[in-house]
């Protein structure tokens, strides 16, 4: 049995996949196996995920496009291993992700999910970090979600006792965070140990944020009115409307960058050490077959 099985769902990310596997094969764990889900894809996608050549590696595809959340709910039904890592195929980890999550875990065993803080590289602007906390109330939880999601390594029985719902397609962590939210233990490691690189100019971002955003309304209506109440999820539902405002704004007059570089502080010296480090190993890594 892995020590861990990282899950890695892909829908026609040919072009960044291949950093992706890198960045799994740079861990200095190396207990693990990697499940690379095929979600439907129409490109080179899946024929690069099959010509790794590693028996710890397994690959699953069933031509369908059935969307994150099923392909989620897949891995954990398929894991080798009572702990499950979560990453996106567009982005890398630092290649001490895993090892600061497990020796997290270890000092509390008692914790249901791990994430770590996100870095993002951008454009033009220089890499930012997202100092993200675990929630401390029902308020944030619904208006933040939990740990960052891809970051997330958690325990499988975590995942086996709130399964994805497949009707979020964009927003189905905080739907999760928000239905186990008073149950599970959450946690964070403060390093930027996953590396995001943020295409701002390409129009998918700014329509993927606004399709978030929708989603996280829906969510809003669904769990608010138990977790904080009415009024309180009125005013959730305003603000979700007027950052879309802004969104679309910034996207009209080009300066979407500038708004997104404020999700975050700037990269310390050591901190952008670290981006460069999972940037480096996610090119220059050997992948049997790759």
């Amino acid at each position: 049995m892995p020590k861990v099985t990282i899950g890695l769902p892909f829908h026609n990310e040919e072009r960044r996949l291949p950093a992706a596997i890198r960045s799994v094969f740079a861990q200095s764990v190396t207990d693990w196996e990697l499940v690379l889900v095929d979600d439907g894809s129409s490109d080179a996608s899946l024929r690069i995920a099959r010509s790794v050549d590693d028996p710890r590696v397994r690959v699953l595809s069933d031509g369908k496009q059935s969307g994150l959340a099923a392909r989620l709910n897949h891995v954990v039904a398929v894991a080798r291993s009572e702990l499950i890592a979560r990453m996106d195929a567009d982005d890398v980890m630092h290649p001490r992700r895993i090892e600061r999550q497990l020796a997290r875990l270890a000092e509390d065993p008692s914790l249901d999910c791990i994430g770590t803080q996100v870095a993002y590289v951008l454009p033009s602007h220089p890499p930012i970090v997202a100092d993200i906390v675990p929630p401390t109330s029902g308020a944030e939880v619904l208006t933040r979600g939990g740990v960052p999601h891809a970051t997330m390594l958690a325990k499988r029985r975590f995942f086996q006792r709130f399964p994805y719902d497949h009707t979020f397609t964009r927003a189905e962590d905080r739907e999760l965070f928000c239905r186990s939210w008073g149950v599970a233990r959450l946690s964070i490691v403060k390093e930027p140990l996953y590396v995001v690189e943020a295409e701002v100019d390409d129009p998918a971002f700014l329509h993927g944020y606004l399709e978030s955003a929708r989603q996280n309304r829906a969510i809003f209506l669904q769990h608010g009115p138990q977790l904080v109440g009415l009024p309180q999820t009125a005013r959730a539902m305003l603000g979700s409307y007027l950052r879309d405002g802004i969104y679309r704004a910034a996207g009209t007059l080009g300066v979407l960058e500038a708004l997104v570089g404020r999700r975050g502080r700037l990269a310390t010296a050591a901190e952008r050490g670290m981006i460069d480090e999972a940037l480096h190993v996610a090119r220059t890594t050997k992948v049997p077959g790759l």
